[in-house]
């Protein structure tokens, strides 16, 4: 009659239980969530447009934070993921199960209330040696749950780390993350402290624990803009390591193609900030559009980066339609090496399929040079161009045949249909498979080939 209760999930009441399973009940049901079985419920919350669904969020990140196994995000706008960022509903999910408030109940012996726990789980995870990724992780969970209070000692610790990170691609990452807190302040609460709403105090211990106090909105005052000051910053850094991509050999310089499209998406969102963003991110933005030229001309180039830097400059509009076609005819001269082209057109086809699909003359000039190859040269470059040419969609690719077809005096419904099959031409294109296999192998790509 003491211990056991009628249902799963349930305490028989005046049960003693620790205070802080009893605080995370009250809140819970302050906020209107269902606590009465073991049953995992979904909630929509539309934490941009309506402070009570952010406020549910916020109660329910911290309970992701704690560790507890009681709410955790499956959908939506996710900003810890980086997911669904252009959507206005957050997808939740949550159960007071047995588990769960087992888990409250160990933890009490760590924490007296929630806000003491989120603290206590903060502090282990700065305790360690956290790179620059995972401090802007913490950073935007701290965002999501409400505790731009806490920020400052966590935007100390990634301005030093930021400050010491030489890679590209960890760079860009950090700088997404950045963006993507500036750009979602209409969902957060950056600039004010205040714990999880206590629905006008029941069940408030009056504490956010030991990274906060009644005076710390005042340190918090200037998250938001000290973001804006940290993805200033952290865009001239990148401008200088486009730099450092100058005469890497062609091994390297595949691999740094994925951190130059991160660059390019980063570009494309800083331009996107409109009229918000302050005149020092333009300037750095300007930084990086320069070097990505210079790497564009530079002789010592990886042919797969010229192309990459092509392709961002024509998305990033650096470059004007007619430009772009002159730059892409430039590295298409008779002579040159089949290889080299075929590296050029998959950096460029990866960093901007419309010069391809939606510019005529580029798409000639493509086609002229590769109409002019010899038989082996053709063969020798045709994985490679097919494993360009992936990054489209079906449709794209489908009209892009049609185009290239009819420039090669041909028609793409009969190019689709093979009406006999000769035995070399099936051993030819058995090899010309084998080749793209080895090269999807080669690219780290593998588990693409079904092995």
């Amino acid at each position: 009659a003491v211990f056991a209760g009628s249902a799963p999930g349930r305490v028989p009441p005046g049960t003693a239980a620790p205070p802080l399973v009893a605080e995370v009940r009250e809140r819970l049901t302050a906020l209107r969530f269902t606590l009465d079985d073991a049953v995992e419920r979904r909630v929509s919350l539309d934490t941009a447009r309506r402070p009570r669904h952010r406020r549910r969020r916020e109660l329910l990140a911290r309970l992701r934070f704690a560790g507890v196994g009681l709410a955790r995000q499956v959908g939506g706008a996710d900003l810890v993921a980086g997911t669904g960022l252009g959507q206005f509903v957050e997808e939740w999910a949550y159960a007071w199960t047995p588990q769960a408030e087992a888990a409250l109940v160990r933890a009490a012996q760590e924490a007296p209330t929630l806000d003491i726990l989120v603290a206590t789980r903060l502090a282990e995870r700065l305790s360690g040696e956290s790179g620059a990724g995972d401090l802007a992780e913490i950073l935007t969970e701290l965002a999501v749950m409400g505790m731009g209070e806490a920020a400052a000692q966590v935007c100390d610790a990634l301005e030093t780390a930021m400050s010491e990170l030489s890679d590209l691609a960890g760079l860009a990452d950090v700088l997404h993350r950045l963006a993507a807190l500036v750009e979602g302040s209409g969902r957060l609460r950056l600039d004010r402290a205040g714990s999880a709403d206590h629905a006008g105090g029941a069940g408030s211990s009056g504490s956010t624990g030991s990274t906060g106090s009644a005076g710390s909105a005042g340190s918090a005052g200037g998250t938001a803009s000290r973001l804006r000051s940290m993805l200033d910053r952290g865009t001239a850094a990148v401008a200088r390591l486009v730099a450092e991509l100058v005469g890497l050999r062609d091994d390297e310089a595949a691999e740094a193609v994925d951190a130059l499209i991160s660059v390019r998406d980063l570009l494309v969102r800083l331009s996107g900030a409109g009229g918000e963003a302050p005149g020092a991110a333009d300037v750095s933005r300007q930084a990086v559009l320069r070097e990505v030229d210079a790497l564009r001309r530079a002789r010592a180039t990886a042919p797969v980066l010229a192309g990459c830097a092509t392709g961002i400059a024509s998305t990033t509009g650096s470059l004007s339609r007619q430009e772009v076609a002159d730059a892409v005819v430039a590295h298409l001269s008779p002579g040159a090496d089949p290889a080299a082209l075929a590296d050029f057109l998959v950096g460029l086809v990866r960093a901007s399929p419309d010069v391809v699909l939606h510019a005529p003359d580029t798409l000639r000039a493509v086609t002229r040079t590769l109409i002019d190859l010899e038989e082996p040269e053709f063969l020798a470059v045709l994985p490679d161009l097919r494993r360009a040419f992936t990054t489209l969609r079906p449709t794209e690719t489908h009209r892009l045949a049609e185009q290239v077809a009819a420039l090669a005096g041909a028609d793409a419904s009969q190019i689709d249909v093979v009406w006999s099959i000769d035995p070399a031409q099936a051993a030819l294109g058995q090899q010309i498979e084998q080749d793209l296999v080895a090269s999807l192998v080669r690219d780290g790509l593998g588990r693409w080939t079904g092995r």
